[in-house]
């Protein structure tokens, strides 16, 4: 009788129940993998069917094989929660045993490191004090200080600002940082000193004089009109040829000779007009080039008509902690060496900053400046480079330094390419650590060990080790898990399934227990 059959069929469909029982059971589980199971059917040489054909003596169970198909991502509050986007494992460390997990939900423990709820340490890369990671080296635990991070001393302020060429022009002698009439702009900023101690300097600009607006200089009286005329093309603007010039009886009327002949040529984006006896050129264009050789014969020569321009010039004067002489001047700043704490800026006729042409070094004498306990000095560079003279309002596109006060670690952040950042009171951040990634040519061939958690084995092969993002390694995601896979309508329908089989074999056997009663009871 084949009882066999039947009962082969009742172990199948009972462990069939148990893999999806332990499916359900495991629903809720962070990063938990579904598992399902594959049959195989079993026959026996011995046992010949009709024609030769061999009966089946049943089933069995060949693998249980879990689905490492990604789950669903859920926010969490917690930023050391950290979920897989795409293929990897978290590598864990526990007194020397190595595990793998999809799980991540850690903690910070006393010690430092980033656990789980299991107590398996979560390695990676350990940032140097620059904030680099040594991606050579072996994995190591994840330790994350919380100690304060220390002050950084100012070593540069970056100002980009546009200081107006069409602003009033004063006289930088009688600057004095107290009265605004003084002075045509100022910047403030923020520096640090050794102890971390904050510091305001501000920047005052006056206006000097200047406008680099290219004008000609007074043409001076003809002699005679036939000596003194300024021939054809001797005078060229941009390029262009300016056709001849008659001498004139007077300076004013040779000024207006000049000016129509000008705006006769015709040359793009300039026109001429005459200011105060003098011809101004206005252009539209950066470009202004005035050439000429003269007459050749004597009298007035181009020289004496040529291009007067005076540079636009700005003061700049520094000021830290608002510590003034009786004067209003700067107090215990120096600038370039120079105790008087100014600077001359200084642009060309396009606009464009030609003095200094590097950043100023600027000396901040504590004793001399009074302020608190701060140290005797602080030595920066004030980079004033990118700064322009258009004749546009004033304006500051760009304020920065790159020191900053101690700061207590307030609180972490995981980045979608494992780098764990520390977040500091004083508004920095910096590199802790870096998670590292690890995947195997066949996942399939990893042995689960309990608490969501799985180990290396001959048949996963050797474990690859990457960084997030990269290559074939999913992103990470920081306030969030990975649920479990497990599709619960499915399973449910699965244990339907299950359960009618586990019937129908258990009705196999009670139909051939029923005939073998009735093969007995023959008499």
């Amino acid at each position: 009788m084949g009882f066999q059959q039947g009962l082969s069929g009742l172990n199948v469909a009972a462990k069939t129940l148990d893999v999806i029982g332990n499916n359900i059971a495991n629903a809720a589980v962070a990063g938990f993998k579904s598992s399902t199971t594959q049959f195989g059917d079993m026959y026996a040489d011995s046992l010949g069917g009709t024609g030769g054909v061999p009966v089946g003596i049943g089933s069995l169970i060949q693998a249980v094989s879990q689905q490492f198909t990604q789950g669903n991502i859920t926010n969490t509050n917690n930023p050391l929660d950290v979920a897989i986007h795409g293929q990897g494992f978290f590598r864990l460390e526990n007194n020397g045993l190595i595990t793998y997990s999809r799980n991540g939900q850690f903690h910070l423990a006393n010690d430092g490191t980033i656990q789980n709820a299991s107590g398996n340490t979560l390695t990676g890369y350990v940032a140097d004090t620059d904030g680099k990671f040594q991606v050579d080296a072996a994995p190591a635990a994840i330790t994350l200080s919380t100690l304060p991070l220390a002050p950084r001393t100012t070593g540069k302020v970056e100002i980009d600002t546009n200081l107006n060429a069409g602003a009033k022009a004063l006289n930088p002698s009688t600057f004095d940082a107290t009265d605004p009439a003084t002075y045509t702009n100022s910047i403030s900023a923020t520096v640090y000193d050794s102890k971390g101690d904050q510091h305001v300097v501000t920047t005052y600009f006056v206006q000097n004089g200047g406008s680099n607006e290219p004008v000609l200089a007074t043409p001076t009286n003809g002699l005679t009109p036939t000596t003194d005329n300024i021939p054809s093309g001797a005078l060229t603007i941009n390029g262009v040829s300016i056709g001849a010039i008659a001498a004139q009886a007077s300076a004013s009327d040779q000024a207006d000779a000049v000016k129509v002949a000008i705006n006769l040529a015709q040359v793009p984006g300039v026109t001429a007009s005459v200011v105060s006896g003098k011809v101004k050129l206005d252009s539209s264009i950066n470009a202004l080039v005035v050439t000429g050789t003269g007459s050749t014969t004597g009298g007035t020569t181009l020289a004496k008509a040529g291009l007067a321009a005076v540079p636009l010039g700005y003061t700049a004067y520094v000021v830290a902690d608002g510590a003034l002489t009786t004067s209003g001047m700067p107090k215990g700043v120096t600038v370039e060496g120079s105790s008087t704490g100014k600077t001359q800026l200084t642009f060309d006729s396009t606009g464009k900053l030609v003095t200094p042409i590097t950043g100023l070094t600027v000396g901040l004498d504590f004793s001399a400046i009074g302020t608190g306990n701060s140290p005797n000095n602080l030595t920066f560079k004030l980079d004033l480079t990118s700064a322009t003279g258009f004749a546009n309002p004033f304006s500051v596109t760009k304020l920065s330094q790159d020191g900053y006060s101690s700061g207590r670690l307030s609180n972490f952040a995981v980045g979608d390419d494992g780098v764990v950042e520390g977040h500091y009171s004083n508004g920095q951040t910096k590199a802790l650590a870096q998670i590292v990634l690890v995947n195997f040519p066949s996942v399939n061939g990893l042995k689960s060990d309990g608490a969501n958690q799985w180990k290396q084995t001959v048949d996963s092969g050797e474990p690859l080790r990457g960084i997030p993002g990269t290559s074939s390694f999913g992103n990470l995601q920081s306030s969030a898990v990975e649920d479990s896979n497990v599709d619960l309508t499915t399973q449910l329908v699965n244990m339907i399934t299950a359960q009618r089989i586990y019937q129908a074999n258990a009705q196999s056997i009670k139909t051939h227990d029923q005939i073998l009663q009735t093969l007995v009871n023959l008499r």
